[in-house]
């Protein structure tokens, strides 16, 4: 199976959710601008004063603050989001 890029993610997103949470929006926006979940990205405006959140966290939170997203789509797109950070994270295990 091969993964899309974090970008086209979030395009379908946008396209899906017409209200997007106020809550999920700064993780939707950070992941808008990824390719791919094992970038690093600054979630806040001043991304000179913030330290890097790993693309793994920003899609975790998003799949966490996105629960009033629904359907089928939301249910699609949540369930790969789930399964690529299952992938990154068993890349970094031992």
């Amino acid at each position: 199976m091969t993964n899309r890029s974090l970008s086209d993610i979030a395009r379908e997103i946008r396209q899906d959710w017409k209200i997007v949470d106020f809550r999920a929006e700064p993780n939707l926006a950070a992941i808008e601008n990824m390719n791919s979940i094992n970038e690093s990205y600054a979630v806040c405006e001043d991304h000179d004063n913030l330290p890097m959140t790993e693309g793994r966290l920003i899609v975790t939170l998003f799949l966490e603050l996105s629960r009033s997203w629904q359907g089928a789509t939301a249910s699609r797109i949540k369930t790969e989001l789930y399964f690529m950070t299952i992938r990154s994270l068993s890349e970094i295990a031992p």
